[in-house]
């Protein structure tokens, strides 16, 4: 239309970016990278975690891992040397979902020896770990995953984001959470 042009019909007037839009045309809005928790509704056990995850032969483009219960792929946006999220196939909305049960306490020790592994290979000489989970409503998504961190945080205000809060919640060891599951051992008499 003749009201786009301000030169006569030649050049198009520059429009107010749309709300949410990137004001830098030349850097890209970074597309979604979890999926909306909305997601989840209706009951959908299988799941497709992020747009950007391509599984080739059992691995990740960002060279983690995929097996049977987990996929573990490097955070795109590390707080750590080394961060890694290991995230269960199965939903799980959140670490308060997590029961006491072999199956529970299974899922997790395993999440945690897969943390293990990535950063055991990809951050050898790093003297300090640390694994765990953000507690509601701290959480980003309401799919469980794991914090796997080779320390030091990088910047290292990033450190406030991964420490326990009390009874506020917050972050909390894995360690923690496989104690609070642990299952109760069956007393026969």
């Amino acid at each position: 239309a003749a009201d786009d042009f301000d030169d006569g019909g030649k050049q198009p007037r520059a429009r107010p970016p749309r709300p949410g839009a990137s004001l830098n045309r030349s850097i890209p809005r970074r597309p979604p990278t979890y999926p909306s928790p909305n997601r989840w509704k209706g009951g959908h056990e299988e799941v497709v975690l992020l747009p950007r995850l391509r599984c080739e032969e059992g691995r990740t483009d960002a060279d983690g891992g995929l097996d049977d219960k987990v996929v573990a792929f490097q955070d795109i946006n590390p707080s750590a040397f080394r961060h890694y999220l290991v995230i269960p196939i199965e939903h799980i909305p959140t670490v308060k979902n997590l029961q006491r049960t072999n199956e529970d306490h299974q899922l997790v020790s395993h999440m945690v020896k897969v943390g293990k592994d990535l950063l055991s290979r990809d951050a050898p000489k790093s003297e300090e770990h640390r694994f765990g989970f953000h507690q509601p409503p701290f959480n980003s998504i309401d799919h469980l995953h794991l914090h796997c961190l080779a320390l030091p945080f990088i910047p290292s205000w990033r450190q406030v984001k991964y420490t326990p809060l009390g009874p506020l919640g917050g972050f909390i060891d894995a360690e923690k959470v496989l104690e609070k599951i642990k299952p109760e051992t069956e007393v026969y008499s």
